[in-house]
């Protein structure tokens, strides 16, 4: 025992959410509350463990899993879930918003990075502008996600990821 710390940190915390849900909570909701945290973090954990790569179901998904480039399933998917067409053309929108926001998110985090790197005199501001610079390929990733889902939405299909790389580039080359 040092300067009186009996153990590590969520020892203390369980401790102090223990007395603060005897003294102020309702059993019921403090029961509830605790089975929610609980399930959530089993499931979180079982989301994050990692799993075996399928190479050949990588590879289904990158050049395209169903025929026609999948618009008879999008059909059928649409049908089943009931989606509307006003409702899509919103979903489309809303998809576009994200995606900018992360295209907007990339390129702050890559101009703070690169000021930070140009500005910086020491070790730790070098790494925190390659850190923050690294960041900007997670958003843009995300951006290109939410592109590629809006493509599909706007073509009424679901093509490859590769299919969806090579239409965009040729847009891009020709404008």
């Amino acid at each position: 025992m040092v300067n009186g710390w009996k153990g590590n940190l969520s020892s203390r915390a369980r401790g102090a959410a223990r007395y603060l849900s005897r003294r102020f909570g309702n059993p019921f909701i403090t029961g509830v509350g605790g089975a929610a945290l609980r399930n959530g973090s089993e499931s979180a954990g079982s989301a994050m463990a990692p799993s075996r790569l399928d190479i050949g179901d990588f590879r289904t998904g990158h050049f395209g899993r169903y025929a026609n480039g999948g618009a008879t399933r999008f059909a059928e998917r649409l049908h089943a879930q009931g989606v509307t067409d006003a409702q899509l053309a919103s979903r489309a929108r809303n998809i576009g918003r994200t995606e900018v926001a992360m295209f907007l998110a990339a390129s702050g985090f890559l101009a703070l990075g690169a000021v930070q790197i140009a500005a910086g005199s020491q070790g730790r501001d070098l790494l925190f502008g390659f850190v923050t610079s690294f960041a900007a390929f997670i958003f843009l990733a995300l951006g290109t996600r939410h592109d590629f889902g809006r493509w599909q939405i706007k073509g009424r299909r679901f093509g490859g990821f590769q299919e969806y790389l090579r239409v965009t580039g040729a847009t891009a080359r020709k404008h």
